[in-house]
């Protein structure tokens, strides 16, 4: 029922303008300029603020503090992070539809690929795909920023589990490899 419902909606008028609304706005080279900025700012940041969170509790002698390990652990997060988000924004940026079902993505449009040609070749669709890549350049950014905030804090947390338990980097590899049934 669900995919008759969807094959049977054609877009109206309004769907049509409203993403090429959307899609002018997102076609300012300032607009991915301050988001890839903004975001490449807390990507590099965030392994040194966790640098200095664990020189206070150090200081502190708090128990249940960030330790230099983890903080080493978010460091390398950051460069598997932008490996891996490397990859997976130009797998977003080739095709979309993988990711834009993301709920966590900025792009909000009531239906999506309301504006098409009968002009294809293969899957391209000239005008429709013309104009929906601002949105797709924003969807590969905000891809690539999530997987290097995803390793970071993957790696942040397996290491800090695995010197609870008094076990290093093997452990925390471990971890990292089934993370749902050692949480």
């Amino acid at each position: 029922v669900s995919i008759f419902a969807t094959k049977s909606y054609k877009p109206n008028f309004l769907d049509k303008i409203q993403e090429v609304w959307i899609n002018f706005l997102l076609s300012s080279p300032s607009t991915h300029i301050v988001n890839v900025s903004s975001n490449t700012l807390v990507a590099a940041l965030t392994p040194f603020e966790y640098a200095m969170a664990s020189a206070i509790g150090a200081i502190k002698r708090d128990p249940d503090r960030i330790t230099g390990g983890e903080v080493a652990a978010r460091f390398y997060g950051t460069i598997e992070g932008t490996l891996e988000g490397l990859r997976a924004a130009g797998e977003a940026f080739r095709d979309p539809d993988n990711f834009v079902k993301d709920p966590l993505t900025k792009l909000e449009m009531r239906r999506e690929k309301a504006v098409n040609t009968p002009l294809k070749i293969g899957n391209y669709d000239f005008i429709g795909d013309t104009v929906r890549l601002p949105g797709r350049a924003l969807v590969a950014e905000d891809v690539l920023f999530k997987a290097i905030g995803y390793k970071q804090e993957m790696w942040g947390q397996a290491v800090r589990q695995a010197q609870k338990e008094g076990k290093g980097l093997r452990r925390a590899k471990e971890i990292l490899n089934d993370p749902d049934s050692e949480f």
